[in-house]
């Protein structure tokens, strides 16, 4: 088989070779952390699935620090200035809204229903965040004063209505919300995607933002009741029960109030008809078919 030169000058392997000869740090990489840290370029990126290095210790520093030499000797392989956790972690979702989660227009009559629902917890003239916002369908439902949008891989600029202030970052960075400010934090379909250090750092965020009494809400599946297809969706790394996520949140320092171990159906991606009033009634029914995914509302306590 013939091997094309261009390709082997363009070779990952010359510029992990170039990259040692500026830092020799990057040499206590293993082979077998070579390749799952390989540096990609953007372009190719899109057909890329692999899961963020640990950030943490030596490993984490020369991975960085490679990044950096490759960047600054000019290398092919980046196409853009992006630190290396949220590369891969990026590139993972490249495709995510193309595939797994698209863009459906029915769910904005559901979600209406769903945040008039919860609207129960949280004033209408307070502050709220939606954490993970995704196409915005909560935050531009729900009726608050102040209204937030955090998401990384869809901009929420591009989906939040006029008056919701966007922050396209990692929800486990909520450095530009002030603290003690929040009188909920929302978070649908997140906390299973988040690896352990990711969900301790935006918990702990959490916290320093909530007031005393805020509550933090969380809508996802319920890993007892859809054990069949809780890794159909690629990019869900925890497991998380109407059991586990409660006392994951008590741990956290919050105050269980309410666990709904069936809340709605696992996806909304059905040929059932997304009208209003089959959603009102499906919430208020005492059991409800179907329900995979739980509610659970926590709430962080007075001092």
């Amino acid at each position: 088989m013939t091997t094309n030169p261009s390709f082997q000058e363009r070779s990952t392997f010359s510029v992990w070779r170039a990259a040692e000869k500026k830092n020799p740090g990057t040499k206590q990489l293993s082979p077998i952390q070579r390749i799952v840290s390989m540096p990609f370029s953007w372009r190719q990126s899109q057909a890329f699935v692999g899961r963020r290095p640990t950030a943490t210790g030596r490993r984490t520093q020369s991975l960085q620090s490679l990044t950096q030499a490759s960047i600054a000797a000019d290398s092919p392989h980046f196409s853009c200035k992006v630190p290396l956790p949220i590369f891969l972690r990026m590139s993972l979702y490249a495709g995510y809204s193309q595939s797994r989660f698209t863009f459906d227009p029915g769910r904005t009559k559901v979600w209406l229903e769903i945040a008039d629902y919860l609207a129960r917890y949280f004033p209408e003239d307070g502050s709220i965040l939606d954490l993970g916002s995704g196409y915005c369908d909560f935050i531009n439902a729900a009726r608050a004063r102040e209204k937030w949008a955090v998401d990384l891989h869809l901009d929420p600029e591009k989906h939040a209505r006029k008056g919701v202030r966007c922050l396209r970052t990692d929800v486990a960075d909520l450095s530009a919300v002030p603290d003690a400010s929040l009188d909920l934090v929302f978070a649908s379909n997140l906390l299973e995607h988040l690896d352990d250090d990711k969900l301790g750092a935006t918990l702990s965020q959490v916290n320093s933002k909530l007031r005393p009494g805020g509550r933090f809400i969380a809508i996802q599946p319920n890993y007892a009741h859809c054990y069949r297809q809780y890794f159909d969706d690629y990019t869900h790394v925890k497991v998380f029960s109407h059991v586990s996520l409660p006392d994951f949140l008590a741990s956290q320092g919050l105050e269980v109030e309410r666990v709904t171990p069936r809340f709605l159906p696992f996806s909304m991606k059905s040929r059932w008809p997304k009208l209003s009033f089959f959603v009102w009634i499906y919430l208020r029914l005492p059991y409800r078919p179907l329900a995979k995914q739980m509610l659970v509302v926590a709430r962080k306590p007075n001092p």
